[in-house]
Protein backbone atom coordinates (compact mmCIF):
# COMPACT_ATOMS: atom_id res chain seq x y z
CA UNK A 1 0.00 0.00 0.00
CA UNK A 2 1.18 3.52 -0.72
CA UNK A 3 -1.30 5.45 1.42
CA UNK A 4 0.23 7.28 4.33
CA UNK A 5 3.76 6.88 2.95
CA UNK A 6 6.19 9.30 4.60
CA UNK A 7 8.49 11.17 2.24
CA UNK A 8 12.09 11.12 3.42
CA UNK A 9 13.88 14.48 3.74
CA UNK A 10 17.13 14.64 1.83
CA UNK A 11 20.32 15.40 3.73
CA UNK A 12 22.83 18.06 2.63
CA UNK A 13 25.11 15.33 1.29
CA UNK A 14 22.32 13.71 -0.75
CA UNK A 15 21.25 17.11 -2.07
CA UNK A 16 24.77 17.91 -3.23
CA UNK A 17 25.07 14.48 -4.83
CA UNK A 18 21.79 14.97 -6.68
CA UNK A 19 22.93 18.39 -7.90
CA UNK A 20 26.15 16.88 -9.15
CA UNK A 21 24.20 14.16 -10.96
CA UNK A 22 21.80 16.60 -12.59
CA UNK A 23 24.38 19.19 -13.58
CA UNK A 24 27.61 17.27 -14.02
CA UNK A 25 29.08 20.06 -16.18
CA UNK A 26 28.39 22.79 -13.62
CA UNK A 27 30.78 23.82 -10.83
CA UNK A 28 29.63 21.89 -7.73
CA UNK A 29 32.12 23.20 -5.20
CA UNK A 30 30.67 22.30 -1.78
CA UNK A 31 31.20 25.78 -0.28
CA UNK A 32 29.57 27.56 -3.22
CA UNK A 33 26.65 25.12 -3.22
CA UNK A 34 25.97 25.87 0.45
CA UNK A 35 26.27 29.62 -0.20
CA UNK A 36 23.80 29.37 -3.08
CA UNK A 37 21.36 27.34 -1.01
CA UNK A 38 21.67 29.79 1.90
CA UNK A 39 21.16 32.72 -0.47
CA UNK A 40 17.96 31.28 -1.88
CA UNK A 41 16.55 30.66 1.57
CA UNK A 42 17.64 34.12 2.72
CA UNK A 43 16.01 35.77 -0.29
CA UNK A 44 12.79 33.98 0.55
CA UNK A 45 12.98 35.07 4.20
CA UNK A 46 13.76 38.67 3.22
CA UNK A 47 10.74 38.77 0.92
CA UNK A 48 8.53 37.35 3.69
CA UNK A 49 9.76 40.10 6.09
CA UNK A 50 9.03 42.72 3.45
CA UNK A 51 5.48 41.47 2.99
CA UNK A 52 4.87 41.49 6.75
CA UNK A 53 6.06 45.12 7.06
CA UNK A 54 3.64 46.40 4.42
CA UNK A 55 0.76 46.59 6.87
CA UNK A 56 2.55 49.06 9.19
CA UNK A 57 5.10 51.02 7.13
CA UNK A 58 3.83 50.66 3.60
CA UNK A 59 5.95 49.72 0.60
CA UNK A 60 8.15 52.06 -1.37
CA UNK A 61 7.19 51.53 -4.96
CA UNK A 62 9.64 52.04 -7.79
CA UNK A 63 12.72 50.48 -9.27
CA UNK A 64 14.03 49.01 -5.97
CA UNK A 65 10.73 47.27 -5.15
CA UNK A 66 10.55 45.90 -8.68
CA UNK A 67 14.10 44.58 -8.36
CA UNK A 68 13.20 42.84 -5.09
CA UNK A 69 10.06 41.35 -6.56
CA UNK A 70 11.92 40.27 -9.69
CA UNK A 71 14.68 38.68 -7.57
CA UNK A 72 12.12 36.75 -5.56
CA UNK A 73 10.39 35.51 -8.74
CA UNK A 74 13.74 34.35 -10.13
CA UNK A 75 14.65 32.74 -6.80
CA UNK A 76 11.28 30.97 -6.60
CA UNK A 77 11.70 29.72 -10.15
CA UNK A 78 15.15 28.44 -9.30
CA UNK A 79 13.87 26.65 -6.20
CA UNK A 80 10.99 25.14 -8.18
CA UNK A 81 13.33 23.92 -10.91
CA UNK A 82 15.72 22.55 -8.32
CA UNK A 83 13.01 20.68 -6.44
CA UNK A 84 11.59 19.30 -9.70
CA UNK A 85 15.04 18.23 -10.78
CA UNK A 86 15.74 16.57 -7.45
CA UNK A 87 12.42 14.77 -7.65
CA UNK A 88 13.42 13.48 -11.08
CA UNK A 89 16.76 12.28 -9.75
CA UNK A 90 15.04 10.60 -6.79
CA UNK A 91 12.59 8.87 -9.14
CA UNK A 92 15.46 7.65 -11.34
CA UNK A 93 17.44 6.42 -8.34
CA UNK A 94 14.34 4.68 -6.88
CA UNK A 95 13.60 2.99 -10.22
CA UNK A 96 17.06 1.47 -10.45
CA UNK A 97 17.40 -2.05 -9.07
CA UNK A 98 18.77 -1.87 -5.55
CA UNK A 99 21.78 -3.78 -4.33
CA UNK A 100 21.32 -7.46 -3.48
CA UNK A 101 19.89 -7.92 0.02
CA UNK A 102 22.41 -8.66 2.76
CA UNK A 103 21.47 -12.04 4.32
CA UNK A 104 23.18 -11.02 7.56
CA UNK A 105 20.90 -8.06 8.24
CA UNK A 106 17.92 -8.71 10.56
CA UNK A 107 14.68 -8.59 8.59
CA UNK A 108 16.52 -8.51 5.26
CA UNK A 109 14.31 -11.20 3.70
CA UNK A 110 11.07 -9.48 4.78
CA UNK A 111 12.19 -6.10 3.42
CA UNK A 112 13.35 -7.62 0.15
CA UNK A 113 10.06 -9.50 -0.34
CA UNK A 114 8.08 -6.31 0.28
CA UNK A 115 10.28 -4.47 -2.24
CA UNK A 116 9.78 -7.29 -4.76
CA UNK A 117 6.00 -7.01 -4.29
CA UNK A 118 6.19 -3.28 -4.99
CA UNK A 119 8.11 -3.91 -8.21
CA UNK A 120 5.63 -6.57 -9.34
CA UNK A 121 2.70 -4.17 -8.88
CA UNK A 122 4.52 -1.34 -10.64
CA UNK A 123 5.40 -3.46 -13.69
CA UNK A 124 2.24 -5.59 -13.95
CA UNK A 125 1.30 -6.01 -17.63
CA UNK A 126 -2.12 -5.03 -18.92
CA UNK A 127 -3.96 -7.91 -20.61
CA UNK A 128 -5.88 -6.29 -23.47
CA UNK A 129 -8.82 -7.92 -25.28
CA UNK A 130 -7.51 -10.69 -27.50
CA UNK A 131 -4.37 -11.15 -25.37
CA UNK A 132 -3.60 -13.89 -22.86
CA UNK A 133 -1.56 -14.21 -19.71
CA UNK A 134 1.05 -16.80 -20.62
CA UNK A 135 2.89 -19.07 -18.23
CA UNK A 136 5.41 -21.80 -18.98
CA UNK A 137 6.97 -24.13 -16.43
CA UNK A 138 9.78 -26.65 -16.49
CA UNK A 139 9.66 -29.01 -13.51
CA UNK A 140 12.09 -31.64 -12.31
CA UNK A 141 10.39 -33.75 -9.64
CA UNK A 142 11.82 -36.57 -7.56
CA UNK A 143 10.23 -39.96 -7.00
CA UNK A 144 11.34 -42.73 -4.68
CA UNK A 145 10.20 -46.36 -4.74
CA UNK A 146 11.47 -49.77 -3.61
CA UNK A 147 13.78 -51.63 -5.98
CA UNK A 148 14.96 -55.23 -5.95
CA UNK A 149 17.79 -54.60 -3.51
CA UNK A 150 17.57 -50.92 -2.52
CA UNK A 151 15.43 -47.80 -2.61
CA UNK A 152 15.44 -46.27 -6.09
CA UNK A 153 15.28 -42.52 -6.71
CA UNK A 154 14.76 -40.65 -9.95
CA UNK A 155 14.09 -37.09 -11.13
CA UNK A 156 11.76 -36.69 -14.11
CA UNK A 157 10.99 -33.66 -16.27
CA UNK A 158 7.60 -32.23 -17.20
CA UNK A 159 6.57 -28.97 -18.84
CA UNK A 160 3.37 -26.96 -18.94
CA UNK A 161 2.10 -23.98 -20.91
CA UNK A 162 -1.04 -22.02 -20.06
CA UNK A 163 -3.00 -19.25 -21.75
CA UNK A 164 -5.54 -17.35 -19.65
CA UNK A 165 -7.47 -14.34 -21.03
CA UNK A 166 -8.09 -11.14 -19.10
CA UNK A 167 -11.82 -11.84 -19.45
CA UNK A 168 -12.41 -15.18 -17.76
CA UNK A 169 -15.58 -15.68 -19.78
CA UNK A 170 -13.32 -16.62 -22.69
CA UNK A 171 -11.38 -19.79 -23.42
CA UNK A 172 -8.42 -21.10 -21.42
CA UNK A 173 -5.75 -23.48 -22.67
CA UNK A 174 -3.41 -25.76 -20.71
CA UNK A 175 -0.76 -27.99 -22.26
CA UNK A 176 0.98 -30.64 -20.15
CA UNK A 177 4.02 -32.45 -21.52
CA UNK A 178 5.89 -35.33 -19.91
CA UNK A 179 9.14 -35.09 -21.83
CA UNK A 180 10.47 -38.56 -21.10
CA UNK A 181 13.71 -37.07 -19.80
CA UNK A 182 14.95 -38.36 -16.45
CA UNK A 183 18.06 -38.65 -14.33
CA UNK A 184 18.88 -41.26 -11.74
CA UNK A 185 19.77 -40.22 -8.23
CA UNK A 186 19.94 -43.77 -6.94
CA UNK A 187 19.49 -46.71 -9.30
CA UNK A 188 19.83 -47.81 -12.91
CA UNK A 189 17.54 -48.68 -15.80
CA UNK A 190 18.19 -52.36 -15.18
CA UNK A 191 17.19 -52.10 -11.53
CA UNK A 192 13.93 -50.37 -12.48
CA UNK A 193 12.76 -53.19 -14.75
CA UNK A 194 9.73 -54.85 -13.28
CA UNK A 195 9.28 -52.30 -10.50
CA UNK A 196 6.32 -50.03 -9.83
CA UNK A 197 7.76 -46.99 -11.67
CA UNK A 198 10.22 -47.80 -14.42
CA UNK A 199 11.40 -45.34 -17.04
CA UNK A 200 8.99 -42.47 -17.87
CA UNK A 201 7.39 -42.32 -21.30
CA UNK A 202 6.84 -39.08 -23.19
CA UNK A 203 3.23 -37.91 -23.41
CA UNK A 204 1.24 -34.78 -24.22
CA UNK A 205 -2.14 -33.56 -22.99
CA UNK A 206 -4.10 -30.47 -24.01
CA UNK A 207 -7.11 -29.01 -22.23
CA UNK A 208 -8.94 -26.18 -24.03
CA UNK A 209 -12.39 -25.05 -22.96
CA UNK A 210 -14.29 -22.04 -21.53
CA UNK A 211 -12.50 -20.77 -18.44
CA UNK A 212 -15.52 -21.23 -16.13
CA UNK A 213 -15.40 -24.97 -16.95
CA UNK A 214 -11.63 -25.19 -16.73
CA UNK A 215 -10.44 -27.94 -14.39
CA UNK A 216 -12.70 -29.95 -12.12
CA UNK A 217 -10.90 -29.18 -8.86
CA UNK A 218 -9.95 -26.01 -7.01
CA UNK A 219 -6.83 -26.12 -4.88
CA UNK A 220 -3.33 -24.74 -4.63
CA UNK A 221 -1.95 -27.51 -6.88
CA UNK A 222 -4.50 -27.25 -9.68
CA UNK A 223 -6.19 -23.85 -9.40
CA UNK A 224 -9.03 -22.82 -11.60
CA UNK A 225 -8.50 -19.33 -13.07
CA UNK A 226 -11.77 -18.17 -11.49
CA UNK A 227 -10.63 -19.54 -8.13
CA UNK A 228 -7.38 -17.59 -8.38
CA UNK A 229 -9.33 -14.47 -9.32
CA UNK A 230 -11.47 -14.88 -6.19
CA UNK A 231 -8.58 -15.14 -3.74
CA UNK A 232 -8.12 -12.00 -1.61
CA UNK A 233 -5.40 -9.55 -2.56
CA UNK A 234 -5.35 -7.97 0.87
CA UNK A 235 -2.38 -9.58 2.71
CA UNK A 236 -4.30 -9.79 6.00
CA UNK A 237 -7.14 -11.73 4.37
CA UNK A 238 -4.84 -13.84 2.21
CA UNK A 239 -2.83 -14.80 5.29
CA UNK A 240 -5.97 -16.40 6.72
CA UNK A 241 -6.71 -18.36 3.54
CA UNK A 242 -3.21 -19.51 2.57
CA UNK A 243 -2.71 -22.21 5.23
CA UNK A 244 -6.10 -23.80 4.58
CA UNK A 245 -6.08 -27.48 3.62
CA UNK A 246 -8.26 -27.72 0.51
CA UNK A 247 -7.85 -31.27 -0.68
CA UNK A 248 -4.83 -30.71 -2.86
CA UNK A 249 -2.22 -31.92 -0.39
CA UNK A 250 -2.33 -35.38 -1.97
CA UNK A 251 -3.07 -37.24 1.24
CA UNK A 252 -0.47 -35.42 3.33
CA UNK A 253 -0.93 -32.66 5.85
CA UNK A 254 1.82 -30.37 7.09
CA UNK A 255 1.12 -29.55 10.77
CA UNK A 256 3.39 -26.48 10.91
CA UNK A 257 1.33 -23.47 9.85
CA UNK A 258 4.23 -21.36 8.53
CA UNK A 259 5.70 -24.24 6.55
CA UNK A 260 2.25 -25.06 5.15
CA UNK A 261 1.78 -21.46 4.04
CA UNK A 262 5.12 -21.46 2.25
CA UNK A 263 4.36 -24.80 0.65
CA UNK A 264 0.98 -23.63 -0.65
CA UNK A 265 2.49 -20.39 -1.96
CA UNK A 266 5.23 -22.31 -3.75
CA UNK A 267 2.94 -24.82 -5.43
CA UNK A 268 0.41 -22.27 -6.64
CA UNK A 269 3.12 -19.92 -7.92
CA UNK A 270 4.79 -22.88 -9.64
CA UNK A 271 1.71 -23.33 -11.86
CA UNK A 272 2.70 -20.19 -13.78
CA UNK A 273 -0.94 -19.09 -13.75
CA UNK A 274 -0.93 -16.60 -10.85
CA UNK A 275 -1.69 -13.00 -11.91
CA UNK A 276 0.71 -10.25 -10.87
CA UNK A 277 -1.46 -8.69 -8.16
CA UNK A 278 -1.92 -12.05 -6.42
CA UNK A 279 1.78 -12.82 -6.72
CA UNK A 280 2.59 -9.51 -5.02
CA UNK A 281 0.11 -10.28 -2.22
CA UNK A 282 1.71 -13.71 -1.71
CA UNK A 283 5.14 -12.06 -1.43
CA UNK A 284 3.80 -9.75 1.28
CA UNK A 285 2.29 -12.64 3.24
CA UNK A 286 5.52 -14.61 3.05
CA UNK A 287 7.43 -11.55 4.26
CA UNK A 288 5.54 -11.90 7.56
CA UNK A 289 6.43 -15.55 8.15
CA UNK A 290 8.43 -16.09 11.35
CA UNK A 291 11.81 -17.43 10.36
CA UNK A 292 11.65 -16.40 6.69
CA UNK A 293 15.19 -15.86 5.49
CA UNK A 294 17.41 -15.41 2.49
CA UNK A 295 18.16 -19.05 1.78
CA UNK A 296 20.46 -18.46 -1.19
CA UNK A 297 21.79 -14.97 -2.05
CA UNK A 298 23.10 -16.17 -5.42
CA UNK A 299 20.60 -18.78 -6.59
CA UNK A 300 20.63 -20.10 -10.13
CA UNK A 301 17.73 -21.91 -11.73
CA UNK A 302 17.61 -22.91 -15.38
CA UNK A 303 20.42 -20.45 -16.17
CA UNK A 304 18.74 -17.45 -14.51
CA UNK A 305 20.13 -15.79 -11.39
CA UNK A 306 18.11 -14.58 -8.43
CA UNK A 307 17.79 -14.63 -4.66
CA UNK A 308 16.23 -17.48 -2.70
CA UNK A 309 13.70 -16.73 0.08
CA UNK A 310 12.09 -19.34 2.28
CA UNK A 311 12.36 -21.55 5.33
CA UNK A 312 14.89 -24.11 6.50
CA UNK A 313 13.97 -27.01 8.74
CA UNK A 314 16.70 -29.49 9.51
CA UNK A 315 18.26 -30.46 6.18
CA UNK A 316 15.16 -29.41 4.19
CA UNK A 317 15.05 -26.04 2.45
CA UNK A 318 11.94 -24.72 0.65
CA UNK A 319 12.38 -21.52 -1.31
CA UNK A 320 11.16 -19.13 -3.96
CA UNK A 321 13.80 -17.67 -6.29
CA UNK A 322 13.11 -14.07 -7.25
CA UNK A 323 14.92 -11.74 -9.63
CA UNK A 324 15.72 -8.81 -7.29
CA UNK A 325 15.67 -6.05 -9.91
CA UNK A 326 12.15 -6.78 -11.20
CA UNK A 327 10.45 -8.98 -8.61
CA UNK A 328 9.88 -11.63 -11.28
CA UNK A 329 9.55 -15.15 -9.95
CA UNK A 330 12.25 -17.32 -11.51
CA UNK A 331 10.99 -20.48 -9.86
CA UNK A 332 10.65 -22.58 -6.73
CA UNK A 333 12.94 -25.24 -5.32
CA UNK A 334 13.13 -27.81 -2.54
CA UNK A 335 16.44 -29.20 -1.32
CA UNK A 336 16.89 -32.11 1.07
CA UNK A 337 20.23 -33.10 2.52
CA UNK A 338 22.02 -30.86 0.03
CA UNK A 339 20.32 -32.53 -2.97
CA UNK A 340 17.72 -30.75 -5.11
CA UNK A 341 14.53 -32.74 -4.54
CA UNK A 342 12.30 -30.78 -6.89
CA UNK A 343 12.48 -27.54 -8.84
CA UNK A 344 10.26 -25.55 -11.19
CA UNK A 345 11.51 -22.79 -13.48
CA UNK A 346 8.95 -20.26 -14.73
CA UNK A 347 8.57 -18.02 -17.74
CA UNK A 348 5.67 -15.57 -17.94
CA UNK A 349 4.49 -12.98 -20.42
CA UNK A 350 1.63 -11.67 -22.52
CA UNK A 351 0.68 -13.76 -25.57
CA UNK A 352 -1.02 -12.24 -28.64
CA UNK A 353 -3.40 -15.19 -28.99
CA UNK A 354 -4.41 -18.50 -27.50
CA UNK A 355 -1.87 -21.21 -28.24
CA UNK A 356 0.66 -18.60 -29.40
CA UNK A 357 3.80 -17.99 -27.39
CA UNK A 358 4.82 -14.42 -26.52
CA UNK A 359 7.30 -12.87 -28.95
CA UNK A 360 10.96 -12.91 -28.08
Amino acid sequence: MTEGKVRRVWSDEELDLALATLYADVDTDERRLRETRTGLVGERQETRDTRESRGTRGVRRGRQGQRGRRSWILAAAAVTALVAGLGMVQMIISARPGPPPDPGQPGAAARALEAAADRVVASAPVISPGQYRYGATQTWDRSDWPGPTRELSMRTESRTESWIPGDLAGECLLRIMVTGRYEWIVGTDEEALGTAMGRPEASNHEDRRPCPEFREVENWWMPRPAWLAGLPRDPDQLEEVLPEFNGGDLGTFEPNREWRMLDHACVVLATGQVPADLRAALYRVLARLPGVQITDPAANLDGRSGVGYGLIRGDVRRELIIEPGTGDLIGVRETRGGTVWSSTALTTGVAPGIGVRPPG
